[in-house]
């Protein structure tokens, strides 16, 4: 089918976190979140904004709008004999194309000497407060838990002392309501951490906060109907009581499957592949329906390879790319792969 068409205008960066040598992945993992955050905070029309930070020296004050992550060596895990102490760091940062939208990000110490472990949180409109040097991160009154202490943030693999190599794709809207980040694990050759911080498109009118967002990492590929349409791993505030709505995207499908997985290569009739486009909803009980869709990403056919680009006859607009099941928007530059 004919590829779509664009609701938003996007900045789309890519930065790569190679390997340092270190001879595990602990101070891989430190670079790649201190890349992460810088990929959030620098440039564009609608950057990230620091609230407040701690680099495990010093812990900042709501408000204080100082970024103490100047480098890797900000983001401590606690590990002593690698971080140089115990104490961990965080950061809180902010959105204003999602109103009070904020996102407190701590580099948990469960797994201190792999950097695999983070507990990450947003806050749909109170804003965090607190925070402390000794694995004591912010917290908000009405946050909304994307990855609990001790959970995997980047790779999946909690206890992995494997130095790993990555990309991440940030996508950022130009209006600030939508931002999206894909981490691409070049060692193993898959798709590993999809963050999506995003504003509901056609919300309706009962949601107060219509924000889809997610944090997931995988030992697999992040991006498969398997994650997404099979399992509730989104999460919106409730407009009755603003506990966590979890949400499936939701897509054409029939039978048992999507479009996409039954039909996994083109269409019969059109001899192109089939795009189909992202809802959301729930079947939690007492928090069921469809409560809109998903901007600017699609389900794809099964059949289709990570990083091809589209259209696919040879061109150098290079206008969306393939990540998983789903379908992106890109820069036009040759994917990063190896």
């Amino acid at each position: 089918m004919a590829l779509p068409v664009l609701d938003k205008t996007w900045e789309i960066g890519i930065v790569e976190s190679r390997s340092l040598g270190q001879g595990t992945n602990q101070q891989i993992n430190r670079e790649t979140m201190f890349l992460l955050k810088q990929s959030l905070v620098v440039g564009g029309a609608a950057p990230w904004v620091v609230e407040y930070s701690c680099d495990a020296v010093v812990a900042g004050v709501p408000g204080d709008g100082i970024d103490r992550w100047l480098d890797r060596g900000d983001c401590s895990f606690g590990d002593a004999g690698q971080d140089g102490t115990t104490n961990t760091s965080w950061i809180v940062l902010s959105q204003a194309g999602m109103g009070g939208f904020e996102l407190m990000i701590h580099c948990d110490n469960g797994q201190a000497w792999t950097g695999n472990n983070s507990e990450i949180y947003y806050s749909p409109s109170a804003g965090f407060t607190g925070g402390g040097l000794l694995d004591a991160p912010p917290t908000a009154t009405d946050q909304i838990l994307l990855i609990g202490e001790g959970g995997a943030w980047l790779n999946g693999e909690w206890n992995s002392t494997i130095e790993r190599e990555y990309v991440l794709y940030t996508y950022r809207s130009t209006d600030g309501s939508c931002t999206r980040i894909f981490a691409w694990d070049i060692t193993r050759q898959v798709n590993t951490m999809h963050c999506q911080l995003d504003t509901i498109k056609n919300p309706i009118a009962e949601l107060t906060y219509p924000f889809a967002c997610v944090w997931f990492s995988s030992t697999g590929s992040a991006h498969e109907y398997a994650e997404y349409n099979d399992l509730a791993k989104h999460q919106m505030p409730s407009p009755v009581d603003g506990s966590a709505v979890p949400l499936f995207l939701t897509g054409d499908g029939y039978i048992s499957s999507q479009g996409g997985q039954n039909v996994t290569g083109i269409n019969d009739f059109t001899s192109e592949y089939d795009i189909y486009p992202m809802g959301i909803a729930s079947n939690t009980l007492n928090k069921r329906g469809r409560f809109g869709e998903i901007f600017d990403m699609w389900w794809l056919p099964t059949s289709l390879l990570d990083h091809s680009t589209m259209p696919l006859t040879p061109s150098a607009t290079r206008e969306f790319m393939v990540v998983g099941d789903m379908l992106m928007v890109h820069d036009g530059s040759i994917p990063i792969t190896f």
